[in-house]
């Protein structure tokens, strides 16, 4: 339980005895990221409290059976435990009534919908409930929180690699990392790999991405930028982390494998 990374082998052992189909816990899972994402804009959130409520999440029904009845309530609990562990707290009844306002299967709040406080209460006591027993899962230790700071480890990386802004490759590659930041909360990324890795899997996809686009609208004007830059990512990335050139491929191939089998509902197919 307290192994920060597992491999897929081991992730799919523990699917086979926790979700009956993996189809359905996928879509779920899908519709809890919306919701998620739906209250973290509400409230003010930052980005790196998605990522970690979705790592709880994927960690909870790794140990728990996947149960459609009460998959919501473990998102949302899932999402104020990390505001603690983040050190961004709300109250639970802001967290739960903006939860209620949005449909999860678009994003989009509900028209007209007045929140219902004996409802508030009732959900209240469920996620004090399902609290408990993600400590458990988490078995008290939130050292692992490093793992969820994807967006942070992109800032660095892009702020050394692009220092200046202005440049159209810059904003475009800067743009489009960001956007793959938010597909890699619906994979299992989190589990496999560290942030940095993710971060740079994300960094060097999105610049082979903008390179594309570029040589689609303007020609090979830009590929020896685009070229320059990477090299520049992958030089400083290697020697300043020492991440492995192993590890970086692997986070790669699964960020190219989430898109070949889900583009058309990713944040990506949006832009």
């Amino acid at each position: 339980v307290s192994r920060p990374f597992l491999t897929p082998d081991e992730i799919s052992t523990l699917r086979r005895k926790t979700c009956p189909s993996l189809s359905t816990y996928v879509a779920r899972r899908r519709q809890a990221a919306t919701v998620l994402a739906y209250v973290i804009r509400q409230l003010k959130f930052p980005l790196k409290l998605l990522h970690t409520a979705l790592t709880y999440y994927q960690h909870f029904y790794l140990h728990h059976v996947f149960n459609l009845d009460h998959h919501t309530d473990v998102a949302v609990t899932c999402l104020f435990l990390a505001s603690k562990t983040c050190d961004t707290i709300k109250k639970l009844r802001d967290i739960l009534a903006a939860a209620q306002l949005v449909n999860p299967d678009d994003g989009v709040p509900y028209p007209g919908f007045i929140v219902n406080n004996e409802s508030l209460d009732d959900q209240r006591r469920r996620v004090m409930h399902w609290e408990k027993k993600l400590l458990e899962v988490m078995s008290f230790d939130f050292r692992n929180n490093i793992n969820c700071l994807v967006d942070s480890f992109l800032v660095k990386y892009l702020k050394a690699a692009i220092p200046d802004t202005t440049t159209v490759v810059g904003e475009n590659m800067k743009f489009l990392s960001y956007v793959l930041t938010f597909d890699v909360a619906n994979t299992d990324m989190s589990l496999l790999y560290p942030s940095h890795v993710i971060a740079l899997a994300c960094i060097q996809l999105a610049g082979c991405l903008d390179e594309l686009y570029a040589l689609l609208d303007s020609g090979p004007l830009l590929r020896s930028q685009h070229d320059s830059l990477l090299e520049s990512i992958n030089t400083r990335s290697m020697d300043k982390f020492r991440v492995p050139t192993s590890l970086v491929r692997g986070a790669y191939r699964a960020l190219l494998e989430f898109y070949h089998e889900n583009y058309q509902v990713s944040q990506l197919a949006r832009y």
